[in-house]
């Protein structure tokens, strides 16, 4: 059996199920695979039922390291095995049956399942002894311990005349030269050191909270107001044309609480759902909502776009009737400043003296003129423009690097001291690698 070896995720799963007796393993958390390997174990063989013995780090640290993912642990939890949670601990090995190896196996962020690396050095027998007593206590006794370690050694002496000479199965190296110190100084230029570091941080903030923009578009529809054409009227009467502003609104004060009756009550109804679900910020334009509460977030957006939905038709033909309303108001005031300006509007040199049925008719058909040069609008135009949009938008590492949001979102709770802790450390180093990074 080789002395140093390479194991990738698929060897050590191999490795496992060969297990007969006993399986000893400590890692810093073990992947869904492997945890999935050493429950196929019993059934495997015909022999009683496999002795497992799991050592981890069972901490959220070790989570978001990426050592392991929290779901599989289930799994585990379900079983009757031996599993310790051992705080800290980076000593790595698996002992099956009575061959075992110490584990080098790096975070899932840097070195992927299936790539082969020098990752795993043979364990001698005496070691194994001495490695099962450490970490899980197998003999109970110190006289147990000692015929254990005596069986070993035994068991070592017999193994001599197998080992290899040191150098003549030895590891594939090569000389670093000029050559290869230029290659890796311009790849870590390009893909700074801690790159990884960059991706895992912020994944760890993108999946406890996210940026989010909700907006009630169109509710600026009760100030809406109607665009007089510039040639509209025949006369640039400046005057007239103020006068005419407080009539311009297709809206007023009466009218918005009648016609919005509905719409103002779903505000209200928007403003308390925006309190329960979002964060304003200061320091940004959005506001920040908790991964933990997007799915009941997205459920009661849904029930509030249908209530929209059907406000928008049940207001409908209010708004049209204070369309027409509006209309029919400005025409009469039209109708009575053409009548009142008409000989300056109609009849500047004329000879004529018309009577004031005429003077009235053609004012009115003037009033009318304009009225029809207006673009007005229509009801189910001007509701259509009512709707809810929601942005999403991930927090980043430059966000992470921005003192004052980070203060800010642990002011709110959002985040607490313990991340600002995190997060101030991995900056730390961030800013050491830029110092030292090749010119």
């Amino acid at each position: 059996m080789e002395y140093i070896k390479s194991l990738t995720e698929k060897d050590l799963c191999d490795f496992i199920l060969k297990t007969k007796e006993s399986l000893y393993i400590c890692l810093p958390l073990l992947q869904p695979a492997v945890l999935d390997a050493i429950a196929k174990m019993p059934n495997n063989n015909n022999s009683a039922k496999v002795s497992v013995n799991i050592g981890v780090d069972f901490s959220p640290e070790t989570f978001r390291q990426g050592y392991g993912e929290i779901k599989s642990y289930e799994k585990i939890l379900l079983c009757d095995y031996n599993v310790l949670n051992m705080k800290d601990n980076r000593i790595s090995f698996v002992i099956s049956d009575n061959v075992g190896f110490y584990l080098f196996f790096e975070s899932r962020y840097f070195i992927p399942a299936d790539k082969e690396t020098i990752n795993a050095v043979q364990i001698d027998p005496i070691s194994i002894v001495r490695l099962k007593q450490h970490f899980f206590q197998k003999c109970k006794n110190k006289s147990d311990f000692s015929n254990e370690i005596a069986n070993a050694m035994i068991n070592e002496s017999i193994q001599l005349h197998a080992i290899d000479y040191p150098g003549s199965n030895s590891i594939n190296s090569t000389k670093i030269d000029v050559e290869n110190i230029e290659n890796v100084l311009a790849d870590l230029k390009q893909n700074p050191p801690l790159k990884p570091d960059y991706q895992r941080v912020v994944q760890i903030y993108k999946n406890k909270l996210q940026y989010i923009q909700l907006e009630f578009v169109g509710a600026n529809l009760q100030s809406k107001r109607i665009a007089l054409p510039s040639k509209a009227l025949p006369l640039k009467n400046a005057e007239f044309k103020k006068k005419l502003e407080s009539k311009l609104s297709l809206f007023d004060e009466k009218s918005r609480i009648d016609t919005f009756d509905l719409l103002i009550d779903f505000k209200e109804k928007l403003q308390e759902f925006r309190f329960n679900y979002t964060i304003p910020l200061k320091s940004r334009k959005e506001n920040v909502i908790s991964m933990l509460d997007k799915i009941e977030f997205e459920k009661e957006l849904e029930v509030l776009q249908k209530d929209l939905k059907e406000i928008k038709q049940k207001s409908i033909k209010k708004v049209s009737a204070q369309i027409e309303s509006t209309r029919k108001q400005l025409e009469v005031e039209l109708d009575d400043f053409y009548y009142l300006n008409y000989e300056n509007l109609f009849i500047q040199n004329s000879l004529f003296d018309l009577d004031e049925e005429t003077k009235r008719s053609e004012s009115h058909n003037s009033a009318l003129e304009t009225i029809y040069h207006i673009k007005w609008p229509k009801a189910h135009e001007l509701l259509d423009g009512f709707s809810l949009k929601v942005y999403f938008s991930d927090i980043t590492f430059e966000d992470l690097n921005n003192k004052s949001l980070l203060n800010e979102l642990k002011e709110k709770n959002i985040i607490n001291e313990a991340d600002v802790k995190y997060i101030s450390e991995i900056n730390k180093g961030i800013e050491i690698v830029k110092e030292v990074e090749p010119k």
